[in-house]
């Protein structure tokens, strides 16, 4: 179902990385943040151009300049070989940890994210908001559950804590010197860690070194699914049965672009493989009809006809338009018999 609200919370302005942005970045932001089409891990369809529409005095250029400047900073995280985007503290941000039914909704919209990259900072995401889940009903063995998932979207990578810093960390975390963020995210997940995560998360949060976001190490309590050395969540052979996958969850199906998701989900490839599918279908139709009109062994509805007379053989007796018409006359009649 679309998204009718989005959460902005007061507290964005007071955050150093985000007054740092430009107008233009901090437009799209908010404009990504409020699309009807962002899921609840945070995740849409990257549409530069559906994007740009959305002012009159915008263009495809100045949106890819703004996001790019979003992505140098972590704000969003994008792979522009599956025309996936993310905003990264969107779960966070949202609340979305503290409602049951919708971080299960998260978990399985996450599951079913198909970018590498998306998948490995989703994980760390989800690693982050393990110590945020409040207990009481419906958060039974929940951040188990969740420690699962950030292990099943990235297997090596989940290991690592985001919210811990290097034991070195760099002078200035926010600052990556890699042409295409998106790549710079995944290969060196580390650099620009915490950069642009106060956005939209309000509350009382706290900079960590004078700067939301900082690189200095965080004192955390130990996370459910996680060694007591920092190391990877280690599932059981019990938990390995119920970790969320995108078969196992309500209502994600096969859908006509490949993957398995919700089929009330807007997915800009479902809809072209929709479109063309209608197009093959109608193109077949139109190629039928043809053959129909210039075929002289049939009538009009593609029935073949007696030879020499104009009365079909039969009612189910249809014509290929190829073969000598007393071939299939004697065929269509030997199969009746």
């Amino acid at each position: 179902m679309a998204r009718e609200h989005a959460r902005i919370l007061t507290s964005i302005w007071s955050d150093r990385d985000w007054r740092a942005r430009s107008v233009l970045e901090q437009w799209l932001y908010v404009r990504v943040v409020s699309d009807k089409h962002i899921n609840n891990a945070g995740v849409l369809p990257l549409w530069e151009s559906r994007w740009a529409r959305a002012a009159v005095d915008l263009d495809v250029d100045a949106v890819e300049k703004a996001r790019r400047g979003l992505s140098e900073h972590r704000f969003l995280v994008v792979d522009e070989e599956t025309d996936e985007a993310l905003v990264r503290s969107f779960m966070r941000g949202d609340r979305v940890y503290r409602q049951p039914n919708v971080l299960k909704n998260a978990l399985g919209e996450a599951a079913t994210t198909e970018s590498p990259i998306l998948r490995s900072v989703l994980a760390e995401e989800l690693l982050r908001i393990v110590p945020m889940l409040p207990t009481g009903k419906g958060f039974e063995g929940m951040p188990g559950e969740v420690a699962r998932v950030a292990h099943l979207l990235d297997p090596e990578g989940s290991a690592r804590t985001p919210y811990e810093g290097s034991g070195n960390p760099s002078a200035n975390p926010s600052i990556e010197p890699h042409g295409n963020p998106s790549i710079s995210a995944r290969t060196n997940p580390t650099a620009s860690r915490g950069v642009g995560e106060g956005v939209g998360e309000g509350g009382t949060s706290r900079p960590v070194g004078g700067r939301v976001g900082g690189s200095r190490a965080r004192q955390t309590p130990d996370r459910p699914g996680s060694s007591a050395s920092g190391g990877p969540p280690t599932p059981s052979s019990s938990d390995a049965t119920s970790t969320p996958t995108p078969g196992s969850l309500p209502g994600f199906t096969e859908q006509p672009c490949g993957r398995r998701h919700s089929p009330d989900e807007r997915c800009r490839r479902c809809g072209e493989a929709r479109e063309a599918r209608a197009a093959d279908a109608d193109r077949a139709r139109r190629d039928a009809a043809a053959a129909v009109s210039a075929c002289r062994m049939c009538d009009g509805d593609g029935r073949l006809l007696e030879v020499g007379r104009f009365l079909p053989v039969s009612p189910t007796a249809w014509c290929d338009h190829e073969t000598d018409q007393r071939q299939q006359v004697a065929d269509a009649r030997d199969e009746a018999s």
